[in-house]
């Protein structure tokens, strides 16, 4: 039996009337079966064509705009259900017209939805009591839950509600106010309804400028109108184009995102101005001298100064008093651990359903164990080294302590940064990815309840709120994860000021795999540890190296892995291993490197952004590729995977230690000799054996070249958050 459509609370009996929504409920029902047919349809036809050979030429693309053409209508008919039916308009023969997101008809050709961007629907959001369009009425649905559960009706004439509706207090005052108000003020509220109606619609003849204070629906507006243009002038969206909407920040967009597909349009592409900017530019003085005040502003001063002031009496505490802090917050992460998979889900786009799993308890153990760092802490035995003289190391912290961290793990990093450097007695300032602060900022929330003032800062901003605070005297160290250039950078920078530097930075990591290697558990780990959170990690594994007689079967076996336990989507899909590159910039990234694959080289899976609408991108696996080729030697810290063979232990090994990365690599045996061989000889700061990826506090974490140097996590870790000072004293 149907669901009821109509779900109205007690209060609303008047509300319930057969009369008043019987005709309602069969419309919505009718619509609800034909959603129903019409996805199971699209489906079909989509596997249908996907199972079509390609060919070349023209055939090869009048497949992919079909393909593309029927999976973004599924999308649509997938994103909605009854509720993509906004209301109704009752035209003054008589007949009712239904309003949706998107349009729908039946099988037999009747109209049950019309497009709210379609001509045809103008007088449902343009009618007024002054100019009523044709209409003596309209019907606005309020949904919750998949339901109706309110719903008003408005008289646009005289006799507009002349057996049509039985008000409530609420809808009947509602009612009343437009027959009380004045000429003056009806023309009034006309105008603005009209003036938004008109905006939205208005041809694309040059520039519109839409302008406004706050809260004047700004936005609102904007978005209606990119999602008409684009249903309504088919020229900007022929050849593959379509439109981009730049928005001020990452956090602008998430909302945008939500918004626009409730419209009925999914193709519409979102960057920020930083974005379309690549990084290392030059930007010009700012003309503007109160915007060029502002940014001055963005001085580290005020903040750095907090960190100095607050180093003394932290450094004195003792390591009992620091460890029970540590533990303190970690407890509070651990109460608020969807809190923190919520943030990060939203500022990541990760999968949400294995977030707290996969990183936010990972961030909790972590802070744990350098709870118990803080109490062990190691020196060599004091002893009389010269006759009449007792010498002793003190391990000191070092005082305030500058960190950057990345975009790919938001939360892991700043644990990994400042667990140890608050263990160890220090007071930091850190800068999170100026695209995803929003776990650092609940992590510093919570921190700042268990430690003094200023003993953990966060600073928000670019590029230049980085280079500042690494510039700035008061800092004595700087930790930072990130890129190589990044990296060289800070070094750079340190050294003006004989600044300790530590730096966690890119990778290449190479998977060796032998013809006495258990393939199926080979390809398991080889498939998540290549394309776990989209490839956008300095582990992953990017390098296959395979011994020639068995390369074929493990490409296959990698391929059909990939397609079934590799997908990608958004935070809330199922089935999902991993989410969306991290922005338009990264997305040109991967697609660079894939544009640039030499004639030699075969995308044997994958080597394309999924859909037009954000930045997801297929497992990718690229054979036949050398050693001298970029998308081996670079980093593309993407979900892209390269195989080469070898025939040789020797030869293996020089193609894995042949890159400028040295951060990890695993080697896939059941030969125990030779895995420990490659374990000593492969120039990397940590090998595996037989599996890929997985981190243990109690370990440390760092590389050698390129990849950087320091270590994360362990007690070398949080050696490295320490000074030595020796300490001699006259005994005679």
């Amino acid at each position: 039996m149907p669901i009821d459509p109509f779900h109205l609370s007690p209060e609303k009996q008047a509300k319930t009337a057969p009369a008043l929504i019987d005709a309602d409920r069969r419309h919505l029902q009718r619509i609800a079966a034909e959603l129903d047919g019409q996805r199971a349809d699209v489906a079909r036809r989509l596997d249908d064509v996907r199972r079509v050979r390609a060919g070349s030429g023209g055939a090869a693309v009048d497949r992919d705009l079909e393909i593309r053409r029927l999976s973004s209508r599924l999308r649509v008919l997938e994103r909605f259900d009854i509720d993509v039916c906004l209301g109704r308009m009752t035209r003054a023969d008589g007949e009712p017209v239904y309003i949706g997101r998107t349009g729908l008809a039946a099988s037999d050709g009747t109209r049950l939805l019309i497009d709210w961007r379609a001509p045809a629907a103008e007088p449902y959001f343009a009618a007024t009591l002054e100019d009523p369009r044709g209409l003596i009425s309209r019907r606005r649905y309020r949904w919750t839950d998949g339901r109706i559960s309110d719903y008003w009706d408005e008289a646009l004439t005289a006799d507009g509600f002349d057996g049509a509706a039985s008000l409530d207090d609420q809808s009947a005052f509602i009612a009343s106010l437009g027959t009380h108000r004045t000429a003056r003020m009806r023309d009034v509220l006309a105008t603005i309804q009209a003036d938004q109606d008109a905006i939205i619609r208005t041809p694309s003849r040059g520039a519109l400028v839409v302008d406004g204070g706050p809260g004047t629906g700004k936005t609102v507006v904007a978005l209606h109108r990119a999602a008409h243009l684009l249903y309504a002038e088919p020229h900007l969206t022929a050849s593959a184009g379509g439109m981009l909407l730049v928005g001020p920040n990452p956090h602008y967009l998430a909302y945008v995102e939500d918004v626009l597909p409730s419209l009925g349009e999914d193709t519409v592409r979102l960057c920020t101005l930083r974005d379309l900017t690549p990084e290392g530019t030059t930007a010009p003085p700012e003309a503007d001298q109160r915007i060029a005040a502002l940014k001055a502003a963005l001085d580290p001063e005020a903040v750095l100064a907090a960190a100095a002031a607050a180093f003394p009496e932290w450094r004195d505490t003792t390591p009992a008093q620091r460890q029970l802090a540590l533990f303190r917050i970690a407890d509070a992460m651990a109460e608020r651990a969807e809190e923190f998979a919520d943030l990060e889900s939203r500022d990541t786009g990760k999968p949400r359903a294995t977030l707290v799993a996969d990183e936010i308890e990972q961030s909790i153990d972590q802070l744990r164990f350098f709870a118990g760092a803080a109490r062990s802490l190691e020196g060599r035995a004091a002893a009389e080294y010269v006759a009449g003289h007792t010498s002793f190391v003190r391990r000191e912290p070092i005082g305030v302590i500058a960190q950057v961290t990345p975009w790919n793990y938001p939360l892991n990093m700043a644990v990994w940064k400042i667990a140890p450097a608050l263990a160890a007695g220090n007071t930091v300032v850190l800068k999170p990815a100026e695209a995803t602060p929003l776990t650092t900022l609940l992590l510093a929330e919570i921190v700042a309840r268990h430690t003094p003032p200023g003993v953990f800062n966060v600073v928000l901003g670019d590029r230049d709120t980085g280079a500042a605070l690494i510039a700035h005297p008061v800092p004595q160290m700087v930790a930072i994860t990130g890129s190589v250039r990044a990296g060289m950078a800070v070094a750079r920078s340190a050294a003006d000021d004989v600044k300790r530097v530590h730096l966690e930075l890119g990778g290449k990591a190479p998977a060796l795999v032998f013809a006495d290697a258990a393939l199926d558990r080979a390809v398991e780990g080889i498939v998540a540890g290549a394309f776990f959170n989209a490839g956008q990690d300095c582990t992953a594994a990017t390098r296959v190296l395979v011994h020639a007689s068995k390369h074929d079967e493990l490409v296959a076996a990698l391929v059909a892995r990939a397609r079934t336990h590799a997908r990608t989507g958004g935070p809330h899909d199922r089935g999902v291993l991993y989410g969306p590159l991290s922005s338009a910039a990264q997305l040109a990234q991967v697609q660079g490197f894939i544009d640039r694959l030499p004639a030699h080289a075969t995308v044997a899976t994958g080597g394309r952004r999924q859909g037009d609408r954000g930045y997801f991108w297929e497992a990718t696996i690229v054979t036949g590729v050398r050693q001298d080729d970029e998308v081996v030697q670079g980093e593309i810290f993407g979900p892209v995977l390269t195989v080469q063979s070898f025939e040789t232990e020797e030869e293996a090994l020089a193609l894995a230690n042949g890159v400028p990365y040295a951060l990890a690599a695993s080697v896939w045996t059941t030969d125990h000799a030779r895995a420990m061989r490659f374990s000593r000889d492969l120039d990397f700061g940590c090998v595996w054996i037989n599996t890929h990826l997985p981190f243990v506090s109690d370990m440390p974490h760092g590389g050698f070249k390129h990849s950087g140097y320091g270590k994360d996590l362990s007690q070398y870790g949080f050696d490295d958050y320490t000074r030595l000072k020796h300490v001699m004293s006259a005994i005679d």
